[in-house]
């Protein structure tokens, strides 16, 4: 039996939990959702697919199209960033990501900063915004120094037990 459009919103949403995005190719073999996701693509292409079934996807942030150069890297970066800060939030119980940490300059805290100043400018993506404000994000809070003592390590992201599949191909 194929798997409903619920179980393949699922799996979407681990997917995107997994690897900050949802950048699906074909070469995800995971119960065949690259191919499905494939498919869908080209049944909207054609106008072959159901309106409300577009509406849910659209809710969830599905990549009707997926982007080249530049803007696929920085969606994986963004995708990369924000996983970080979810397991900050996780550790910590805040998303107040200090500029340093351990004494060392923390690539987090400077996107961090950027997505505060997007916000603040009107142009911080919706989609964005709401997984920002799901953690409790400060848009108006800025990245400070912490005294953070120097054995305490910046806390490291941690996959789900959940596998997907790989990388983008």
């Amino acid at each position: 039996m194929a798997p409903s459009l619920e179980d393949r919103i699922q799996q979407l949403k681990a997917f995107e939990a997994e690897n900050g995005h949802l950048i699906v190719t074909v070469a995800c073999k995971n119960d065949g959702l690259g191919s499905w996701v494939n498919n869908t693509r080209a049944k909207k292409a054609k106008g072959k697919l159901k309106p409300e079934m577009v509406d849910e996807l659209d809710k969830l942030g599905f990549v009707w199209a997926i982007p080249k150069g530049p803007a696929k890297e920085e969606l994986i970066e963004w995708g990369k960033q924000y996983r970080w800060l979810v397991n900050f939030h996780k550790n910590k119980g805040h998303c107040n990501v200090p500029a340093k940490i351990a004494g060392k300059d923390c690539a987090c805290a400077t996107w961090c900063d950027e997505q505060r100043r997007l916000y603040n400018d009107g142009q911080l993506d919706q989609g964005r915004e709401k997984k920002l404000e799901i953690l409790g994000f400060d848009f108006y809070g800025s990245s400070e120094d912490e005294p953070v003592s120097s054995t305490s390590p910046p806390p490291s992201y941690t996959r789900p037990e959940i596998s997907i599949c790989a990388y983008l191909s």
